[in-house]
């Protein structure tokens, strides 16, 4: 998210978008590239926290309002240059990231926020992509092994805006998979942190199987 987030921020194709007066138009390209990135929202946010414009994906979706106040938001924008964090709608989870756009013709600096659920899908995704079971616990959940096949858990806290933890993402990997991990120079905590998911690594009785992190 940080990486598609920072990438629109910059694009002078994605100016020139906002920029252009044809709104339709303008919506009918910028929701498929929302959708290719698995972005469900994006937000235009002025410099003082309201929002501009709002952009979802799939197209059609109910409008999803901006999580934060606009206060918070310029307290956060001000304190932090490039935000990352989580926030909750109902029961949903979000993941959130803001960029700052170029100048526009008056000057004024407005924001790119944009937020992704991680929903089934997304847990699924990440499941795939370390070769573990990704699952969501609540913040107070430390529990290490919820399978006895459980060899090793990573855990990371999901903070909101103020550095509150809201979630858990725990990732379990059997013994199996640990083992061939292990022979494989611990692939899956690469993965991790190519993808800044690492956090604390949990280890149960293998622990001669994770090398030191440096």
């Amino acid at each position: 998210l940080p990486q598609f987030t920072g990438d629109a921020a910059q694009s002078s194709e994605f100016a020139a978008l906002l920029a252009a007066g044809d709104a339709a138009a303008t919506r009918g390209k910028i929701e498929p590239e929302l959708a290719a990135a698995r972005v469900n929202v994006a937000w235009i946010v002025r410099p003082d926290g309201t929002t501009q414009r709002q952009f979802e994906s799939p197209a059609g979706s109910s409008p999803l309002p901006l999580p934060l106040a606009p206060a918070e938001f310029t307290k956060l924008t001000g304190e932090t240059p490039n935000p990352h964090f989580f926030a909750e709608h109902g029961t949903t989870l979000l993941e959130l990231c803001a960029r700052r756009l170029a100048a526009g013709p008056d000057g004024a600096r407005s924001w790119l926020v944009t937020a992704r659920a991680w929903d089934a899908a997304q847990l699924a995704l990440l499941s795939q992509l370390t070769e573990g079971k990704a699952t969501l616990a609540g913040p107070l959940d430390t529990t290490q092994l919820l399978s006895p096949d459980a060899a090793i858990v990573l855990i990371r806290p999901l903070h909101d805006w103020q550095g509150i933890p809201l979630r858990n993402l725990r990732v379990e990997y059997l013994s199996d998979l640990a083992t061939r991990a292990g022979e494989s120079d611990w692939r899956q905590a690469r993965l991790f942190f190519a993808f800044g998911l690492l956090i604390v690594a949990a280890v149960s009785s293998v622990a001669g199987l994770v090398p030191p992190l440096e």
